[in-house]
């Protein structure tokens, strides 16, 4: 007796436990990664720009652009902008697949600036930010559901129903919370170094810090079960697949050659 064709289910419960799994422990990963930031950022000490020396800090100042750039929807000026695309469209999930936004395109950029307080000023460069690390301000107003004509907050633009843009920015003159490595390149300037994180805020650091922790229990405990439950069909896929192995063998011996 052939034992592939019952080998078929162990393989999908066990390549899937798998996937499960990995999704779960690079959520956790993740998280504990976003943790051990914000912990280290609360530990260290707030400066003034004057009072900078080379390695990880944190300040707090005005922005003052050296070349400011456009916005690319709202053609606003800025020193940093995120522009995202969005579509309404169905969300592959088998028998839980639903329809919500999909991003379509992304767009981040950001100019070199000043930050500065009463005392001096440093170089910023937010080149190499993580999304995720720069929150700037909300600049367009959508709905949250396709069918209801949406109109940019400033311009005035009506998209279509079933796609939405979406967009942040960094205004010259805002106030700006920034964690980061200052290096001295010719002058001191705090950007994006390899193995070290830069975060820039238009909140205050306890804002920032009560934001990105407000969503920690729900990716938790997500990742335990991504985890938990990938383990579960991993493991069941093991054993279905030995079972079947065991079967098809003793009922292929007992078969007449």
């Amino acid at each position: 007796m052939d034992a592939t064709p019952c080998m078929v289910v162990p393989i999908i419960f066990t390549a899937g436990g798998a996937v499960f799994t990995v999704v779960g422990v690079r959520m956790w990963t993740a998280q504990k990664k976003e943790d051990d930031i914000l912990g280290k950022m609360q530990k260290t000490q707030m400066s003034r720009v004057s009072g900078i020396s080379e390695g990880m800090t944190k300040i707090r100042g005005k922005v003052a652009a050296i070349n400011a750039l456009k916005a690319k929807y709202t053609d606003n000026e800025c020193v940093y902008y995120r522009s995202v695309e969005e579509r309404y469209e169905r969300v592959s999930g088998g028998k839980h697949s639903h329809y919500g936004w999909v991003p379509v395109s992304e767009e981040i950029k950001s100019a070199p600036f000043y930050l500065e307080d009463d005392s001096e000023k440093v170089l910023v460069n937010l080149g190499g930010i993580e999304g995720n690390w720069a929150d700037a301000e909300s600049v367009i107003s959508e709905p949250s559901e396709p069918g209801v004509e949406a109109s940019l907050a400033i311009g005035g633009h009506v998209f279509g129903k079933n796609s939405r843009k979406r967009e942040w920015i960094i205004r010259p003159g805002a106030e700006l919370f920034v964690y980061g490595f200052a290096k001295r390149e010719g002058q001191l300037t705090i950007k994006k170094e390899q193995d070290f994180p830069l975060i820039a805020s238009i909140r205050d650091e306890s804002e920032l810090v009560k934001l990105a922790k407000s969503d920690n229990p729900i990716n938790k405990i997500a990742a335990v079960f991504f985890i938990i439950f990938g383990s579960i069909f991993f493991l069941a896929g093991l054993v279905m697949g030995l079972a079947a192995f065991v079967f098809g063998a003793a009922f292929g011996n007992l078969l007449p050659g």
